[in-house]
């Protein structure tokens, strides 16, 4: 698959809603998501929708200025423009994302670089980090995987100017030339050399630069392997020189003239000390306050979101029968996806309260992150038992029998007698306990303990299997 550079990427909204007849909005019910727990998130405005959440995208990568992954046709727009080549995608051998970008020598990808990049020459004290991935396929003497090419007027005449990242027997070797110069004018040529590699595996490449100290490092898979200061005897505590940058002609970048893959090249205006190697990180979460849904059957949950450049959104919850306990646990603990089969499980155990939590994930992109407006949990009114009909007594000698007429209803499992010696207000106290007694699926209990001469007056309700109670029966009123 080829993809030619210029092309106008599109960016996909992700807008998921269903109808439900009751739906809950977690960022109403989280008062604009302010009710909540954050990490690495930011809160914002959105004209007519409402607060969102979304993350800095590649924030373990400060200063970016070009990030190139090599998923889409629109990543070349950062202080950098396109000038010739194309890329030839491969989702074989991806390592930040999707797709790698696979170079055979010919197929070169040259930029042009901006006034605004460290390469423009308006400021000498610019730290620069300039890194990548590599797979390469054969290891001659020569294959360029980077260069950085130019002129720069030194002693009334113009001279040639390189930053290049190159393959030497089996290291790769970077080589900074006619950018560093001692007091005297005299140029230094610096050299950084990296540990073996192998054919065909990848292998992560970071050189960065402290100006303030003058000092370069080589980060090879995150370790440094190489150090050099930029003083005539690479030494800390003699003159150094700072990079000297002037964007005179014939600059460009060139990338990919070997034999390989590439994947997640980068430049920034920071020195980076350590970097990430992970392929897809988790960048922060949300995490709301415990949410009653008692009473209700939960049925699905959907996002009202922006989604670009495979950056992600997933949602998880949890769920107990207290609040209290849910705030008590640990961010990390007791979170399942969401599936249909999880919500049966609330229903079926009675569970009071849930919690949920978003998780962000960062594009391939630099600076391109989800965005969340809104989650939408749509859910059903649990039906309430069944009532039960009139009630009737029977009185022998000192026990005074209450029966019903039994129902045949699916969803009760059981009855509960209230009762008191006043109409309406059920607090009694019997032999049999105190008011309400659970009767079970009896139709008929005997009661003891009665006083002679006082009015009694019941009430009956049947309950189902979450204890979720019915409407009372009518009231029956005795003279004991």
């Amino acid at each position: 698959m080829k993809m030619k550079l210029g092309q106008i990427g599109i960016w996909c909204l992700s807008f998921l809603s269903y109808s439900f007849a009751s739906q809950l909005s977690v960022r109403e019910l989280s008062n604009g998501w302010e009710r909540g727990y954050f990490s690495n998130i930011q809160q914002s405005q959105a004209n007519g929708i409402g607060s969102i959440l979304y993350i800095d995208a590649y924030n373990d990568l400060p200063g970016i200025e070009l990030l190139l992954n090599f998923e889409s046709s629109d990543e070349y727009n950062r202080a950098y423009s396109h000038v010739s080549g194309e890329v030839t995608q491969s989702n074989i051998r991806a390592r930040t994302g999707l797709y790698s970008a696979a170079f055979s020598g010919t197929n070169v990808l040259i930029l042009h670089p901006h006034e605004t990049s460290i390469f423009g020459g308006l400021t000498e004290k610019q730290n620069f980090s300039i890194g990548f991935w590599v797979n390469p396929l054969r290891l001659g003497d020569g294959e360029v995987l980077f260069s950085y090419r130019s002129s720069i007027s030194h002693a009334d005449q113009l001279i040639h100017q390189s930053l290049s990242a190159f393959i030497e027997a089996d290291r790769i070797v970077w080589r900074f030339e006619n950018i560093f110069f001692l007091e005297n004018g005299e140029p230094i040529l610096i050299e950084l050399v990296g540990e073996p590699i192998l054919r065909g595996e990848w292998v992560h490449q970071l050189v960065s630069m402290d100006v303030t100290r003058g000092f370069i490092h080589l980060l090879q898979n995150n370790e440094i392997v190489a150090t050099r200061y930029t003083s005539a005897d690479n030494n800390a505590g003699s003159i150094t020189s700072l990079p000297n940058f002037q964007g005179k002609k014939g600059q460009e970048l060139r990338i990919g003239e070997f034999f390989g893959y590439m994947d997640g090249f980068m430049i920034s205006r920071n020195f980076i000390e350590h970097s990430s190697l992970a392929r897809y990180e988790r960048q922060g979460y949300y995490i709301s306050e415990p949410i009653s849904v008692q009473g209700k059957i939960l049925e699905h949950i959907s996002t009202i979101s922006v989604q670009n450049d495979s950056a992600e959104i997933r949602i998880l919850m949890r769920a107990h029968q207290s609040a209290k306990v849910l705030q008590s646990l640990a961010s990390d603990v007791d979170w399942v996806p969401v599936t249909t089969d999880f919500f049966k499980k609330i229903h079926r155990e009675g569970l009071t309260f849930i919690q949920v939590r978003v998780d962000f994930f960062a594009g391939k992109r630099s600076l391109s992150s989800p965005i969340l407006h809104d989650i939408k949990i749509g859910y059903a009114m649990n039906p309430l038992p069944a009532s039960p009909g009139s009630l009737r007594y029977d009185r022998e000698m000192n026990v005074l029998k209450v029966l019903w007429q039994p129902l045949m209803t699916g969803n009760v499992v059981g009855y509960r007698l209230y009762f008191g010696t006043a109409s309406g207000e059920y607090f009694g106290t019997l032999e049999q306990g105190l008011s309400p007694i659970d009767i079970g699926m009896e139709h008929m209990i005997s009661l003891s303990g009665l006083e002679r001469g006082r009015m009694y007056y019941f009430a009956l309700v049947s309950y189902d299997e979450y204890g979720v109670e019915s409407q009372f029966s009518p009231e029956l009123a005795v003279l004991f």
